[in-house]
């Protein structure tokens, strides 16, 4: 059997019906089959707060999220689930997101706007459409716009990682330096240690705020984190000869 928890309850009989056509479930059954999926998941899930195990590289983990391992999108966090936050009523708008972005690369750019404007307007329960549209505002030179859309995902999704890393660096693409810096010492993510992105990004502030200390330590961290970031690499040549000059003015 398989028993899904969900705002719309499901319950398959594998063995007969292989491919979940007859949803079983009757709701004289829930406690039984929820005592049992709460008994699993306590013995089978890792201790709150344990630290991962291993490290992996900018490419590793972009793999990991387009296999479908590590989750590139978020839903707002309930305390209270209704029929409206059920996956298969979720589903279909993340579909419309990505119909939306896939109109915005055939180079319908003003109907893609439209699109996720009018699916935020709808439901604000799905980061991506907050994400995809920011996207399409950053690469048209509309960074104000993708700012405020960002900052928007980020109040409806402060755990999303993910929309954080974009607003940094939308951040750093609009010149506010001194906000990424400001955004990461705020900042309670997991995620920071181990993500070498963040750290490029918080280098590349303080490089542009000639707090080249600063930035040499960043880059450092993004190289101890990730060694094939060419960027990284150039950035912190471009940095040590900006220190270098600097020290030499002094003299």
């Amino acid at each position: 059997e398989k028993f899904i928890d969900s705002p719309i309850y499901e319950l398959y009989d594998l063995k007969a019906d292989f491919n979940e056509k007859a949803n079983l479930f009757q709701p004289a059954q829930i406690r039984t089959y929820k005592d049992y999926l709460e008994r699993i998941i306590k013995d089978f899930s890792a201790p709150e707060n344990t630290k991962a195990k291993y490290k992996f590289d900018r490419k590793s983990l972009e793999k990991l999220q387009s296999l479908g391992y590590l989750s590139g999108s978020h839903v707002a966090i309930n305390k209270k689930f209704t029929k409206a936050d059920d996956i298969k009523v979720l589903l279909p708008i993340y579909y419309k997101t990505q119909d939306a972005w896939d109109t915005y690369k055939a180079g319908k750019t003003e109907a893609a706007i439209s699109s996720l404007q009018k699916i935020l307007a709808e439901k604000n329960k799905i980061d991506m459409a907050y994400k995809r549209l920011a996207g399409i505002y950053s690469e048209t030179g509309r960074t104000h716009e993708a700012l405020e859309i960002l900052e928007q995902g980020l109040e409806q999704f402060p755990s999303s990682y993910e929309t954080f890393i974009d607003y940094l660096k939308t951040l750093n693409n609009a010149a506010k330096y001194a906000q990424v810096i400001k955004a990461i010492d705020e900042s309670d993510f997991a995620e920071i240690d181990l993500d070498p992105e963040l750290w490029y990004q918080l280098g590349l502030a303080y490089l542009h705020l000639r707090e080249y200390s600063q930035a040499i330590k960043a880059y450092e961290k993004t190289i101890s984190l990730d060694s094939n970031y060419p960027e990284v690499f150039h950035n912190l040549g471009e940095t040590y000869l900006a220190l270098a000059l600097k020290s030499k003015k002094r003299d």
